[in-house]
């Protein structure tokens, strides 16, 4: 596994260039230990200072695996991976996020937000026009439901707000600190 010395972005072992920033990969075996830099600026621990790093990156699945038996044969579907790429610190050991991949993570995670919220209220529209409209045995279980999972949908969203406030404040952090 091999990484930019650039950006730290995870690299094909064929790699050319660098997906990510466009950086031209030299294969000489020495693509753990990096002097990143952002905006011709080095990268440096924000405990520390030190400049010397290796990015790591860490995968977590949420929303579980769904097993299924097809024909004898057993397929599992992960439903959701996000991969989070982080500096460490030769000097002290200290592991902090790669800022470009935090700024990432918060477009998504409000993206997700907003559609969350759009879908909740959207739900609990078409609740109350089934209530209106009164069809009389759908109507209520119908409607029960869709209220149900527009609010369910529309507190997850306003919940993701606190967790992108959060990643905000170590952006904050980090573009403070790192360069």
């Amino acid at each position: 596994m091999s990484f930019c010395k650039k950006c730290g972005y995870q690299l094909t072992e064929d790699s050319k260039f660098c997906p990510k920033c466009g950086e031209t990969i030299e294969n000489d075996g020495n693509t753990k230990k990096v002097n990143p830099t952002k905006g011709g600026k080095r990268v440096h621990c924000p405990k520390c200072g030190d400049t010397t790093l290796t990015p790591a990156t860490e995968s977590t699945t949420t929303g579980g695996n769904v097993r299924r038996n097809l024909g004898g044969q057993s397929a599992t579907i992960t439903m959701n991976t996000v991969h989070r790429n982080y500096w460490l610190c030769h000097a002290c050991g200290h592991k902090f996020r790669n800022i470009e991949n935090l700024e990432e993570e918060i477009t998504v995670t409000e993206k997700k937000s907003k559609s969350f919220i759009t879908c909740g209220i959207i739900f609990v529209i078409a609740a109350i026009l089934i209530f209106i409209i009164n069809i009389p045995v759908l109507s209520m279980f119908a409607g029960l439901v869709m209220i149900i999972a527009g609010i369910a949908m529309a507190v997850s969203g306003l919940m993701a707000k606190s967790s992108i406030n959060a990643m905000k404040q170590e952006l904050a952090y980090l573009q403070e600190n790192c360069f």
